[in-house]
């Protein structure tokens, strides 16, 4: 069995060491390969990855790059270029807390044949307000089903790097699906036309906000403008198949007074096994 780590970069050198700890440390039965998909970062992004792949026994695989593509067109030249049976997404910014985490995405799939797509729970850092906090969980079982009109009621993704793909599904998507602005989301949706999506109830990776991420840098009126614009986009895309669900997300999102970030506060070390703490120096 081979995985391919699809690691998404563009300037985060500030943020990749930690990024690519979590991804050389991970123990699975089966064969990694790194895709690296740098969208020709101007800083030393590259550089350090360079570095750790001349250290590490993944095989790392760098794609040409000469122009800088957007973060739509780099992934899907991306998804191209790996070669594994499974993908799990990496973006430079994130990373996994748990050097099973790749194993346990591979056991589930495993003994769920019907998954296309699977995803676990992830911890928000959100260095605006220094604080962790989790997205909600509404089932107690080891994890949960979601559907395509359930996602299109409200995003219950959120997040790439929580991710892990079967190629074979992946392949299936149509080259004008990459014409869109799309992200987790809308690929949920597409792929849950193939198979079934899941989301795996254990914490197992960290998704970063900071002012330079591509959403997060936007306020919060920015943020719903955008969410409008994509709502009537992929519902045009999806032949309105879910147009109920969408209305409906987008009544919800519109009268919606400001949302605040969850103010629960968490220790990172709740989450994250004390040897992956030191791995990935986390204080």
């Amino acid at each position: 069995m081979k995985i391919s780590v699809l690691l998404i970069t563009y300037n985060q050198s500030a943020y990749i060491p930690q990024c690519l700890a979590s991804i050389v440390t991970q123990q699975v039965d089966g064969e990694i390969e790194v895709v690296v998909a740098d969208d020709f970062s101007t800083d030393n992004t590259v550089m350090l990855i360079r570095s750790f792949a001349e250290q590490s026994a993944f095989n790392f695989i760098f794609l040409p790059t000469s122009v800088n593509l957007g973060l739509v067109k780099n992934y899907h030249r991306a998804f191209a270029a790996c070669s594994g049976d499974y993908i799990a997404v990496m973006e430079g910014d994130d990373y996994w807390t748990d050097s099973k985490r790749l194993q346990k995405h591979l056991l589930f799939f495993d003994a769920h044949p019907e998954c296309v797509m699977a995803m676990n729970r992830y911890i928000m850092r959100n260095e605006f307000f220094s604080i962790y906090c989790t997205p909600g969980f509404s089932s107690p079982d080891t994890f949960e089903y979601v559907s395509g009109p359930q996602m299109a009621i409200e995003n219950q993704l959120g997040n790439m790097s929580a991710c892990v793909f079967r190629t074979s599904a992946v392949q299936k998507i149509k080259p004008d699906l990459f014409d869109l602005p799309v992200a987790d989301w809308m690929i949920g949706m597409v792929l849950s036309e193939f198979g079934v999506v899941a989301i795996l109830n254990e914490y197992l990776s960290v998704y970063r906000i900071h002012k330079n991420g591509q959403w997060s840098q936007l306020n919060e009126q920015e943020q719903i403008k955008k969410m409008n614009e994509l709502i009537d986009q992929y519902d045009h895309y999806l032949g309105y198949r879910y147009h109920t669900e969408f209305v409906t997300h987008k009544q919800r999102l519109n009268g919606t007074a400001k949302q605040v970030v969850p103010s629960r506060g968490y220790r990172l070390r709740d989450f994250v096994p004390p040897v992956m703490m030191k791995v990935l120096k986390i204080n």
